[in-house]
This record gives structure tokens, sequence and C-alpha cells, in this order.
């Protein structure tokens, strides 16, 4: 009877120690994550716009694969890059998206030139490894981009003077 009492006591003891442990997904540290969100004004700050991350694994830990992906307005899920192992670059997961970005090691995604079409939601995915389970641990960030007003003069139908002064009421103002 003793016996069997100490045998639940010590399995409670190791569940309990199981459940109150630090897990991996908790050790994972992402040490530098992009602007939340990122601002980019489309011809001022638009070219080479860098989106970071960092992160640091224990020692317990080892990586296994990462990924750039985007979601654009329309909620669709696009692959941009991956990485399978620590110290290989990443690699495109379509050639004509050498066009629009470049990536930089450790984690590093550069949009080239972001237009008004390419407001996308960006996330980068790291799964690693405890020898046991894998892990994946997701940071996004959206990409807003503003688009600076432009000024429309269209030669002028009609001008009105007022004082010596011309006013052309054709003159489209576009925000």
């Amino acid at each position: 009877m003793v016996e069997s009492l100490r045998n639940v006591l010590f399995g409670v003891l190791l569940v309990t120690l199981f459940i109150v442990a630090p897990r991996p997904f908790e050790a994972f540290i992402f040490t530098e994550q992009p602007d939340r969100p990122t601002i980019v004004v489309q011809g001022i700050n638009s070219t080479r716009v860098l989106l970071v991350w960092n992160y640091n694994l224990t020692r317990n830990e080892r990586f296994r694969i990462s990924t750039f992906n985007r979601i654009s307005a329309e909620n669709v899920g696009t692959r941009i890059a991956t990485r399978i192992y620590e110290n290989s670059s990443f690699v495109f997961a379509r050639i004509e998206f050498k066009a629009n970005y470049e990536t930089l090691l450790p984690a590093t995604l550069v949009l080239l030139d972001v237009k008004n079409s390419g407001r996308h939601i960006y996330y980068f995915l790291v799964t690693y490894t405890d020898g046991v389970r894998n892990y994946n641990i997701k940071s996004e960030v959206t990409v807003i981009v503003y688009v600076p007003p432009t000024i429309d003069v269209s030669p002028a139908k009609t001008s009105i003077v007022d004082a010596g002064k011309k006013f052309n009421p054709d003159v489209q103002r576009i925000w």
C-alpha cells in the first residue's frame, strides 16, 4: 500500500514537473523584429525596405528551417523564400521573386521597390527542434503603403481673374 502510494506521488510529481517546467517554445526569443506596422511612403522610403528579424536558440535547440511569407490583401498566402540549413542562403520559391525581394542572413527580407499594390502582411516562420519535437514560431508585420498626393494640372479651359491674379478651377488635387 505504501509502495503504491509512493508510486502515485512520484507519478504526480513527474507530471507536475513536466507541466510547470519551461518548454522549448518558451525559451525561443526573437531579439529583433520589424516595426509594427512598418510605414512606407511610395517614392520616399519605398526602395530597399528592410524587414529584420533576429532570434536566439538555447543550447538545447537546433535550427530546422525558416521561411519568409506574405499574405496579400485578398488573404492569399505565398511563400517567398526558404532556408533549410542554419548557415545556408535563402532560396526563392519563384524566380520572379528575385526582382522584388532580396534576403540577407540571418533573417532579413528586403522589399526592393514597394508599390501601392504591394500591401501585404509579411511573416517570418522558424522551425526548430529540441531533439524530441519540432516547434514553429511565427512573427508577422503589416507593411502599410501611403501614396503621396499628386496634382494634375490640365490645360485651362477657363480662367478667372481676381484682382489681377489668375485662378484655374480645372486643377485637380488628388490624395
